[in-house]
């Protein structure tokens, strides 16, 4: 189907049998002069990504593209976290080549900590059990980070309306009675927190289309959790350079 400059089918990169046939009919509909430089595949948690590539004609399709090094691959990982097992062996030389690139956006490393701290107190204070004001204090700050980021901005704010109230009792624990629709607050931070993964896509698309106008001749694969396809998907927020098209494979 194609959406925009996206040729968009589940499994015409990765149920291994040869989607050339697919791939022809995409290129018939983009006109004969496209051509697909663009590969992006819901495999995002796999380790590593981009397994597709191994199977069938892939390995000697890409295997020459990467030997001219003319080859980009984005995985769903911290830039400082990229590491060569992000890719297979097919694709080994463009992490050698520095083109293996991380998108994750850097405010998720404080959302996981928040995330992992909103658990732990959401249990408690569910039942019953008061939180101290070192653990408020914790939270919110990293809340409050999240917000100096340019995400989850009301969030941010309301969590340090509870810290003010925290910081002001003479108790420790802070008394549930103090914190009035805490357990509210924390499920609804929660939330917010999980729809982030597909609602900061411009952010996400912004970083990638750099790299794509900046290797406008080479291919580039990217790898991102299915989610991101099939919800708010990422693929239409970025553009193929000139004269291509990209394909899309939502694992559906």
């Amino acid at each position: 189907m194609k959406v925009g400059k996206w040729w968009v089918s589940p499994g015409v990169l990765t149920s291994g049998t040869d989607p050339g046939v697919e791939l022809a009919a995409a290129a018939d509909q983009f006109g004969d002069e496209y051509t697909p430089m663009l590969f992006m595949t819901g495999d995002g948690h796999a380790h590593p990504s981009f397994g597709w590539t191994m199977r069938g004609h892939w390995p000697a399709f890409f295997r020459e593209v990467v030997a001219i090094n003319k080859v980009c691959c984005h995985v769903e990982r911290f830039a400082d976290a990229v590491r060569p097992d992000a890719v297979p062996a097919v694709l080994a030389d463009v992490y050698r080549n520095g083109k293996v690139f991380g998108w994750e956006p850097e405010v998720f490393k404080t959302i996981q900590r928040v995330l992992e701290a909103v658990n732990e107190m959401l249990a408690d204070v569910l039942t019953g059990i008061a939180p101290n004001r070192g653990d408020i204090n914790y939270l919110t700050k990293d809340m409050w980070a999240v917000h100096g980021q340019g995400q989850l901005r009301a969030e941010g704010v309301q969590a340090m309306q509870y810290w003010d109230i925290a910081r002001a009792q003479n108790s420790d624990p802070v008394p549930l009675s103090a914190l009035p629709n805490f357990g509210t607050f924390l499920r609804n931070y929660q939330r917010a927190a999980m729809q982030l993964r597909t609602g900061i896509h411009p952010v996400i698309a912004r970083h990638l289309q750099g790299l794509i106008d900046r290797y406008p001749d080479h291919m580039h694969l990217i790898s991102c959790g299915d989610a991101h396809l099939i919800y708010n998907a990422l693929h239409g927020y970025l553009t193929p350079p000139p004269g291509t098209f990209g394909v899309a494979d939502q694992l559906k």
